[in-house]
């Protein structure tokens, strides 16, 4: 049975340790994305400049050179495998250049996959070029492909326009490698910049999709996953770059880490003014389809269909004066009927800052690893995992018998949390 190296406390960034080849087949589960930067296999003594430094380009034993064809074989076993995991309408993402690309795409076209765009990442600060006589190497490729020729791909069109400045985006992106602040948790050979993956998933991905990439490396893909309210599975080979990969998941599972990052990478604060959905995961946490993930379900068990109603600030809503509700509006059900939103907590800024700190602290402890709330949109994120309902319930007396009206005429709701005087409170009917 497969075991997680690591796995956060919200379930979204899952780390499998060892040979993608030997794992990828032992589970049946599909993704709604996969990325993938596999070997270049240009790892042959050349040098290159490194801050200021000439230094050897060889990035380990998995990068060395092979033979055109040991290279269509590799390409062609990954490639087969990762279909298989994909869904009907899900699509890939590869990385490379001139030493694997053309590979590459041979192999998609080979196995059925239909190429939509091949991405041309221009760098703006390439290393220099010290032998002066070829023209500086500054751009990397990445093919765009669905897995089917005839099933439709999803691709958010509208954002990729408002974050090129109303303008239809092209294949040509014009990014920056890896900024330093992204190297804190150590920094790998090939590792890309959280910039560039950000733009491939919020490009091809709704919220809440699975995201997988088989040559996870320091898993960029996890991270940026998770900052847009994704789930992330990597698999990695080097144990070096799973520890890596954990303790850069273990950081940005920090409040501040989690805000600085988001702020830092420029197409996510341009999608947060026109898309706030865009960021909101909308489905259940499917764990018990995953059957590596057994132990989560032995150590934190996935909360019911049943929604919970969560009873926000009760002393504050008595004060109001106001009254008792004895049915759900259909109103606040989401279209899955998974979750119930109180618009009065999430539309109205009163009610979200009255008193509510250490009622989103218990939140946080019971159900979010213990990790602090960065934003509105991050509560929501945790709700909707979770299954939780969140709504307003008004009692003007704070009477048991007003809880019990409220349930007898909503038989769905199996437990309610109340919250008043800095206490969180369990009520569950007969």
């Amino acid at each position: 049975m497969l075991k997680p190296y690591y796995k956060s406390p919200d379930h979204a960034f899952n780390l499998l340790h060892g040979d993608t080849f030997e794992l990828l087949p032992q589970f049946s589960f599909k993704f709604d994305m996969i990325f993938a930067d596999p070997p270049y296999f240009l790892s042959s003594g050349g040098i290159s400049v490194q801050s200021g430094k000439v230094v050897c380009v060889d990035k380990g034993d998995w990068d060395k050179s092979m033979s055109q064809e040991e290279i269509n074989d590799f390409n062609m076993r990954w490639l087969s495998l990762c279909r298989e995991k994909l869904k009907d309408n899900g699509t890939i993402w590869i990385s490379g250049t001139y030493h694997n690309i053309f590979s590459v795409a041979n192999c998609l076209t080979q196995l059925g996959y239909k190429i939509l765009n091949v991405i041309t990442w221009a760098k703006t600060n390439p290393p220099p070029n010290i032998s002066c006589r070829y023209f500086t190497y500054s751009t990397e490729f990445i093919i765009w492909a669905r897995k089917s020729e005839k099933v439709a791909h999803y691709y958010n069109y509208e954002l990729m326009k408002h974050i090129n400045d109303g303008k239809q985006m092209t294949d040509v992106w014009r990014m920056p490698a890896i900024a330093p602040w992204e190297k804190s948790c150590g920094k790998h050979p090939t590792q890309k910049p959280l910039g560039l993956l950000s733009r491939i998933i919020m490009a091809s991905t709704k919220p809440g999709a699975w995201i997988l990439d088989p040559f996870a490396g320091s898993s960029t893909t996890g991270i940026a996953a998770n900052l847009l309210g994704r789930r992330y599975l990597g698999i990695e080979r080097e144990e070096e770059f799973a520890a890596m990969s954990k303790a850069r998941s273990i950081e940005v599972n920090r409040i501040e880490t989690y805000g600085a990052f988001r702020r830092k990478i420029p197409d996510i604060v341009k999608a947060e003014d026109t898309q706030t959905d865009c960021f909101a995961c909308q489905e259940p946490l499917p764990i018990e389809e995953l059957p590596f993930f057994s132990e989560m379900i032995r150590d934190t068990k996935p909360p019911k269909a049943d929604p919970v109603v969560w009873v926000f600030n009760w002393l504050l809503m008595k004060s109001l004066k106001s009254h008792v509700s004895t049915s759900l509006p259909p109103v606040v059900y989401d279209d899955s009927e998974t979750l119930i939103l109180g618009a009065k907590l999430l539309k109205n800024d009163k009610y979200e800052t009255a008193k509510s700190n250490r009622f989103w602290q218990d939140i946080s402890k019971r159900y979010n690893g213990g990790r602090k709330f960065y934003d509105k949109v991050d509560k929501i994120n945790c709700l909707k995992r979770h299954h939780l309902a969140l709504w307003d319930v008004f009692c003007p007396d704070g009477t048991k018998n007003d809880i019990d009206a409220f349930l007898k005429n909503n038989p769905q709701i199996k437990e309610v949390m109340f919250y008043g005087k800095n206490v969180m409170r369990f009520y569950k009917p007969k």
